[in-house]
């Protein structure tokens, strides 16, 4: 075995980092690399579900499944920011739109908040 291989895999070992340590053994272990490959695609194109996702890794040659796509979603936190995203704004057009409905909510809690404190006595704040 050549000397950069070992010092690769001593490497590894001695960091704990045994994602990539399998992965020489294993292409459906999910590496740190391979999320963040997965989640630059999801970041690019947040309305694709994870088979398009794949999909598109798989176009120029990235061994990647479909368990490793979700895994690498959950595991990253995509999946949380996506439907935060998607709760908040209009991913289907040519632009970035806020969601009228969020919009709405978020100025009517903002003119309750200010209400409640006027109706307190503590009157409108400077800014």
């Amino acid at each position: 075995m050549p000397h950069p291989v070992v010092s690769r895999l001593y490497k590894y070992w001695q960091n704990a980092d045994w994602a990539n340590l399998l992965s020489l053994h294993s292409a459906e272990v999910l590496t740190g690399g391979l999320v963040s490959r997965i989640v630059a695609v999801c970041a690019s194109f947040p309305w694709w579900g994870p088979a398009e996702v794949r999909q598109h890794l798989r176009a120029p040659g990235i061994p990647v499944s479909l368990a490793q796509v979700e895994q690498a979603v959950v595991q990253s936190g995509w999946a949380k920011l996506r439907q935060t995203l998607f709760a908040r704004y209009d991913l289907t057009g040519a632009a970035l739109q806020l969601r009228d409905g969020w919009l709405v909510g978020q100025l009517l809690a903002q003119v309750q908040g200010l209400r409640a404190r006027l109706e307190a006595g503590e009157g409108a704040r400077p800014e």
